[in-house]
């Protein structure tokens, strides 16, 4: 009888195959897949089904103009509206260059190089950019529930922690905001780093590791204050997986590599940057030295912030000086605040060891809102509902434990479909439900407050009063060209006096607002009073006397009355305080340009091309100067520049 010949690897591949893997552990893998199968689909409709929950919520943005920080990073930015030839730049600069604000002490390229794309597709167009936000919030209510149920091990935990959060009226800063997205992505990310940490930790398979690394990279690059997952990540290792803490260090530690290598960047990015001081108008903060006055105020502003997760209205976008006051140690609200913060990290703590879900979303909330809270650090805001987008996952988790703990759930029960989910959680889902309806209906009507600057800041001086940042902002706002274009000259004139009175109103509140004298004195200018222009300019200056703009505006008003000299001088203090000042640049072009200093002005005016590329007057009075130099070659090359960039003031133009 002939020997039986042996099998290669490929034929016992191939047999393996054919017959279904026939071995107790291809069974027992198989059976196992199967009996997931119907847990998989279960989570995959609750998951499409908030992913709904959320783009329905912010469908009605669409349509939505710019607002706010989308003028600073998008449409008045120098660098952004170069498309896609700009990411170079993007990834070596701080946030906010190509803008004429000095504030150089940001780093999150990944939100600006989307921008620049989006620019690149559709110039000028904040619909697309709306659309990205409302696709990336349904996506993370999607991603957030596939990952939760993974940690959790509880569909129905994972439902109702979602819905609460995806439904939280608080996020409509962010979502509704178009810049708002650096703190989409960043938690994103997060969720999808958490979702690869996951399956390495129960495959050891390095490129998942690999994965999560990326992904949380991402986060970092989107908004530094993602360095706070850092702790987050081992902290839902520890309560969700079974894994031992050298196992847990080791791969966490993968993630503080990535942090540090942020940071390294990030500091060679703006190690040539102004650094500023909190100002008293953004950070209430920094108008004491006392510390226990500080440490007072700061922890009463938790309690603000709680009440924000909890009861979520009124919404406002801005809550500057002096909406928000100074509190002694001896505050009643400061007491009350601390002791609520008090027991809640004694429960955490005591809690700890069982691994307790209310303990994890406190100390997640806690871990998540430590850099925001100016407890640890005073960062350059008091207060503000954008600052809750990330810990109001905390909130979330801890409200779902407590309804689990009141109905007594069967939390770790899996289902065969979402029905039967539904039906077998009635109290806790008709709750939820309940909540999501409520924050839903808050969401909706909050949203059109987003629509465009005019509907958002006459909603911040309804609702915030007492900022002097949202009087700022409506009076400049109406005492913009843009607002008041096609008025007859009597409505002009009021339509300005009317913003010259909310920028009296927000003085009136803090008279050290260099920004509002400033801004006043602009509207004087455009009323024709110079004499009280100045006089405001002159406040702006003595109140902040790195004014660059203040600077600027008065060497208009004294270049127009033909005070050169003094002019020039006006002009060369506004670049002296900002450098990348394109404006500034081209004045002083003007100024030498006026004094037949005409290497000078072609000089400056190069600078002001440098600065802002897309300068169509830059362009013109370059070759204008060109042509007095007798340079027709020059001349011709910046003139048409100058027409291709606006063809509408200077396309007839010789």
């Amino acid at each position: 009888m002939a020997e039986k010949r042996k099998l290669t690897k490929k034929e016992k591949l191939a047999q393996s195959r054919a017959a279904g893997g026939t071995s107790e552990k291809a069974i027992k893998k198989r059976q196992k897949k199967k009996n997931l199968a119907p847990l998989d689909s279960t989570l995959k409709t609750l998951a499409i089904a908030m992913a709904i929950l959320g783009a329905v919520l912010y469908l009605n943005t669409s349509g939505f103009d710019y607002t706010l920080d989308d003028y600073s990073v998008i449409k008045e930015n120098n660098i952004t509206m170069q498309g896609m030839s700009a990411l170079p730049q993007i990834f070596t600069t701080p946030y906010r260059e190509g803008y004429i604000i000095i504030d150089k002490q940001l780093y999150r390229p990944i939100s600006k190089a989307l921008f620049a794309i989006v620019w690149e597709i559709a110039p000028d167009n904040p619909g697309l950019n709306h659309m990205m936000n409302i696709l990336l919030y349904a996506l993370t209510g999607f991603f957030l529930l596939l990952t939760l149920a993974k940690y959790f091990k509880s569909p129905v935990l994972a439902l109702v922690i979602t819905a609460i959060y995806i439904s939280h009226p608080v996020h409509t800063e962010s979502v509704a905001s178009i810049k708002g997205i650096d703190d989409m992505l960043s938690m994103f990310f997060f969720i999808l780093t958490m979702y690869k940490v996951h399956t390495y930790i129960h495959t050891n398979i390095f490129k998942h590791l690999g994965w999560a690394m990326f992904f949380f990279a991402v986060c970092m690059f989107s908004k530094e204050s993602s360095i706070t997952f850092i702790a987050a990540i081992p902290l839902m290792i520890y309560f969700f997986t079974d894994v031992k803490l050298d196992k847990n260090i080791k791969t966490s530690l993968y993630f503080v590599g990535v942090a540090a290598f942020f940071l390294i960047v990030r500091a060679i990015v703006l190690q040539d940057s102004i650094s500023n001081p909190s100002s008293v108008v953004d950070n209430l903060l920094s108008q004491t030295s006392d510390g226990t006055v500080k440490f007072s105020t700061a922890v009463y502003i938790l309690m603000i912030y709680l009440r924000l997760l909890v009861f979520p209205h009124p919404l406002v976008f801005d809550y500057s000086y002096n909406q928000v006051t100074l509190k002694e140690p001896g505050d009643i609200l400061f007491m009350a605040s601390l002791l609520i913060h008090l027991a809640l990290a004694v429960y955490a703590l005591l809690k700890w060891k069982k691994k307790d879900l209310i303990a994890f979303g406190i100390l997640f909330y806690a871990i998540t809102f430590s850099i925001s809270s100016n407890i640890i650090i005073e960062i350059g805001s008091s207060l503000a509902e954008r600052f809750l987008y990330v810990p109001s996952l905390g909130f979330a988790i801890v409200v779902a434990g407590v309804l689990a703990l009141v109905f007594k759930t069967d939390v770790k029960a899996n289902y065969n479909s979402a029905v039967e989910l539904v039906k077998s959680n009635v109290p806790i889902i008709a709750i939820t439900s309940v909540i999501v309806v409520l924050f839903g209906f808050k969401t909706v009507t909050q949203n059109p407050v987003w629509e465009n600057n005019l509907s958002l800041y006459q909603s911040g001086v309804e609702e915030s009063p007492n900022s002097t940042r949202t009087h700022y902002y409506l009076g400049n706002y109406m005492i913009k060209p843009d607002f008041w274009e096609g008025q007859d000259s009597i409505t002009r004139r009021n339509t300005i006096l009317e913003g010259i009175a909310y920028l009296d109103s927000s003085i009136a509140i803090y008279d050290k607002f260099s920004d509002a004298h400033n801004q006043k004195g602009v509207a004087y200018y455009r009323l024709k009073d110079y004499n009280k222009a100045a006089e405001a300019y002159n406040l702006a200056i003595e109140t902040n006397p790195s004014n660059s703009s203040a600077h600027n505006n008065m060497g208009t008003i004294l270049f127009e009355t033909g005070q050169i000299e003094k002019a020039l001088q006006a002009f060369q203090t506004a670049v002296s305080y900002d450098k990348s000042y394109s404006d500034g640049y081209m004045n002083l072009g003007s100024c030498y340009g006026q004094m037949q200093q005409f290497d000078k002005a072609i000089l400056n005016f190069k600078k002001a091309i440098q600065f802002d590329p897309n300068s169509a007057s830059a362009h013109w009075f370059t070759g204008v100067t060109y042509n007095l130099m007798g340079d027709g070659r020059n001349e011709k090359i910046y003139k048409d520049r100058a027409r291709q960039l606006d063809p509408g003031t200077y396309g007839n133009l010789r």
